[in-house]
């Protein structure tokens, strides 16, 4: 199952006004992890903190840029699969060092390093500064150069909860638990899956439209917790 943090800014390299604009993939994925804290560092003083502004910046100095302006990071030096999932699982930050194109494609043995910031496990959904866009890369493994950091702070916008995809109606629906002192409805099926109907007047006309489910896999020991927590009947 695919986990992801909440979307910050999107900060495109080009674009941000540094005096580097082709080597500020670092500079630009600090500025956006800046701005989810509350905290407006522009490109150009990034790039002031930086001991080689001109040819790039490296994971020891954003670490260092991080420590010195009140944000924890560490160095991760693994595998982004190890890297990744570990962070997204505290729900922190991190980027990773991939090989890319000169376009900053990531591409296996590009021949240049160019750094993303991380935001979900497998299929990697990452913040590109090439083009300030949040973009999916599933073979990023193959383009790992085993570097990178994670930010070791809860990313105030992560701290709210987030809106789940929608999917399909599923056939296997076989009972409703009502939660009325917050006007949903839980929707359980044997296979583990949980989706929530928003009660309101608009959402639900739309949802007799065209079937528009939030849902989310749990395991089969928190659906039964789940349940309890909820006071509800046994499974029919």
């Amino acid at each position: 199952m695919t986990e992801t943090l909440c979307d910050g800014p999107a900060v495109g390299q080009m674009q941000a006004g540094g005096n580097n604009p082709n080597e500020d993939c670092g500079e630009a994925i600090l500025r956006a992890i800046g701005l989810q804290f509350g905290m407006d560092w522009s490109v150009r003083y990034i790039e002031s903190c930086m001991p080689n502004p001109a040819g790039g910046t490296d994971v020891p100095s954003q670490v260092a840029f991080l420590n010195a302006h009140g944000l924890p990071a560490v160095r991760r030096r693994t595998d982004i699969a190890t890297r990744v999932n570990g962070a997204v699982s505290r729900r922190h930050l991190s980027n990773s060092l991939v090989s890319s194109d000169r376009r900053g494609n990531p591409t296996p043995r590009g021949g240049v390093g160019h750094f993303l910031e991380d935001l979900s496990t497998y299929p990697w959904r990452t913040m590109n500064p090439a083009y300030g866009q949040f973009l999916i890369y599933p073979n990023l493994t193959a383009c790992d150069l085993y570097d990178g950091l994670e930010v070791m702070a809860r990313s105030p916008c992560d701290q709210q909860p987030q809106p789940h995809p929608p999917i399909t109606k599923d056939e296997d629906m076989t009972y409703l638990v009502s939660i009325p002192e917050i006007g949903q409805t839980w929707q359980y099926t044997p296979s583990g899956k949980l989706y929530l109907h928003v009660t309101d007047a608009q959402s639900q006309a739309s949802w007799q439209q065209t079937p528009n489910y939030a849902s989310w896999t749990i395991t089969k020991a928190q659906h039964q917790a789940l349940l309890a927590a909820c006071g509800a009947a046994a499974v029919v």
